[in-house]
């Protein structure tokens, strides 16, 4: 995590850089894709692929997937507990950088704390 830039009298204070927030389709490759290939597939690739599976043979795929799901879950806790993190230490740059101007400050705060209540 980079800290904020500082700058010395008389410079331009550079904004901290807010983490990046990957859309929902995009997290969920990411994360599922290295657990279990299948589960980024469509249901028509998926299908397609699985055409001449057998009874037993699905059994197991779905068994596989139960605990891909499980790990994708812990993973993804994970993921947003760093996230979260990130975007306090963004937040916490941020008012450092609007210390003169509370009520801006004030107010970045307030829609950090929101972004992070919608990513829960």
């Amino acid at each position: 995590m980079s800290e904020a830039p500082q700058s010395n009298a008389g410079e331009t204070k550079v904004p901290p850089k807010l983490p990046d927030i990957p859309s929902g389709d995009k997290l969920f490759a990411t994360i599922m894709g290295p657990i279990e290939p299948d589960l980024v597939l469509t249901t028509e690739e998926r299908n397609a692929k699985y055409t001449n599976e057998t009874p037993v043979e699905t059994a197991a795929r779905i068994e596989r997937y139960g605990k891909a799901i499980a790990t994708y879950r812990k993973q993804y806790a994970d993921f947003v507990n760093k996230q979260t993190g990130d975007i306090r230490v963004f937040g916490n740059a941020l008012l450092h950088d609007f210390e003169g101007d509370d009520q801006s400050g004030a107010n970045a705060l307030s829609e950090i704390e929101s972004q992070i209540s919608n990513m829960q």
